[in-house]
């Protein structure tokens, strides 16, 4: 209304340029709008990505996600935690833990109380008929007939078991929401796909739903980056260059963009780093080198994501045989 345009710049941005300008780190209200107007001037100025309903429903849910998570793992943890000092002699592993219906049934029978397992006389029989293994049901025994050796307060004991049953309760909570969102977030990507805002589907063997739901909750639509290089420095994957007349140093991983983004990634590439996987020769191939597990998992995460960059803009199904080969030869061969 009153004829004035806007334009975003970037924080950072602002800091750098006002050394560049006048030689000096300080900041000063007086300073920045004259620093901001020379970076628009120069033509550094941001867009304004807007995203409209699905994309923004999908972005949410996985920033819940994340802190759900978070939770779960919290809990997790307690659990751990409370089972070394209530029964340290347990000598069952994550899985069966957190995982497995027998732990439940301990925990519902005896609290993990080792005392109230190797007292109860009927114990064995009464875990039998709740189709615990008999293997499994002799291994417990005889962890708390272990356990018990070191004499523990009775009060001490039903006021862990109880902290116990509620960090227990905390992880149920959090499994079951973790599974209500996941379906919301697959539900959402295959509503994107049948309204043509995405081209991308899911790969078998290479990516599952829910990842690539992840994924796109971080990049929004890929459509809107012009090259894989701006989708790079967006994720903060590009490579800072480190060279100085002839001395040239190691080019590092700019860190800048969306930390959750590159985690998702991370993961997403983690089952494809196998002997047998799709990036499991190239990975290999770089340690062979010399370039420590960390960066070369970056490396194969830049690749995976150019990878789908390229199928959502080429709209071509996914050819195993074209990943690495460059696109001349691809030409040639065809």
């Amino acid at each position: 209304a009153a004829g004035c345009a806007t334009a975003l710049v970037s924080g950072e941005q602002v800091k750098q340029m006002q050394i560049v300008e006048n030689n000096d780190t300080g900041k000063s209200d007086w300073k920045d709008p004259r620093t901001m107007m020379l970076l628009v001037r120069m033509g550094k100025t941001l867009t304004d990505r807007a995203l409209d309903e699905e994309w923004a429903a999908l972005r949410e849910l996985d920033a819940e996600y994340t802190r759900i998570e978070s939770a779960s793992t919290c809990a997790k943890n307690r659990i751990q935690m409370l089972l070394v000092q209530l029964f340290p002699d347990l000598s069952f592993k994550r899985d069966w833990l957190f995982d497995g219906q027998a732990a439940r049934v301990i925990l519902e029978l005896y609290g993990f109380d080792p005392f109230a397992l190797v007292a109860d006389a009927r114990a064995a029989q009464r875990l039998r008929t709740r189709k615990l293994r008999p293997q499994t049901i002799e291994r417990l025994l005889r962890d708390a007939r272990e356990a018990i050796k070191q004499p523990v307060p009775i009060l001490w004991r039903e006021v862990r078991s109880r902290q116990l049953r509620d960090a227990y309760q905390d992880l149920s909570v959090a499994q079951e929401r973790r599974q209500r969102i996941r379906l919301e977030m697959t539900g959402l990507l295959e509503h994107l796909r049948q309204a043509g805002k995405v081209q991308l589907g899911p790969v078998a063997g290479v990516i599952g739903p829910f990842l690539l739901s992840r994924i796109l909750a971080q990049t929004g639509p890929l459509r809107d980056f012009g090259s894989i290089r701006q989708l790079w420095r967006y994720a903060g994957m590009n490579l800072r260059p480190r060279q100085s007349g002839v001395v040239r140093g190691k080019e590092r991983q700019a860190k800048r963009g969306r930390a959750r983004l590159r985690h998702v990634l991370g993961q997403a590439v983690l089952k494809l780093v196998t002997k047998d996987g799709l990036y499991g020769e190239y990975y290999h191939r770089k340690k062979k080198l010399g370039m420590l597990g960390p960066v070369a998992m970056t490396a194969v995460a830049r690749k995976f994501l150019k990878l789908l960059f390229g199928l959502e803009r080429s709209r071509q199904p996914f050819d195993r045989t074209r990943v690495f080969t460059c696109e001349s030869r691809h030409t040639k061969a065809a």
